[in-house]
């Protein structure tokens, strides 16, 4: 039985996390960020949002203090395809 505190889950994250999965990439869902993507050796950390979606308190703070590495919000399956892909593309890691 789910805690009746669970998270709700944006209703943009099933098709951003299919589109990551059919490029290849691991998703695992998590609560805070979304998404933690792992794809061609590298980790992004996802925070799924529609548009016009606004970011909790909670969320500004992690994106204003987080000193890792890409935690990103997307609102579309192309930026966050875009994110992985150009991730890649600057490290010099062969993209295709």
């Amino acid at each position: 039985m789910a805690a009746r505190w669970a998270k709700q889950r944006d209703r943009s994250e099933p098709s951003i996390v299919a589109a990551l999965r059919r490029i290849g990439a691991t998703v695992v869902l998590s609560d805070h960020p979304d998404l933690i993507v792992g794809y061609r050796g590298r980790t992004f950390l996802i925070e799924c949002k529609s548009k016009g979606g606004s970011l909790r308190d909670s969320q500004r703070e992690l994106l204003a203090e987080w000193r890792g590495g890409p935690l990103e919000v997307v609102y579309t399956v192309e930026r966050a395809l875009a994110l992985v892909s150009d991730t890649v593309t600057s490290t010099g890691q062969s993209t295709g």
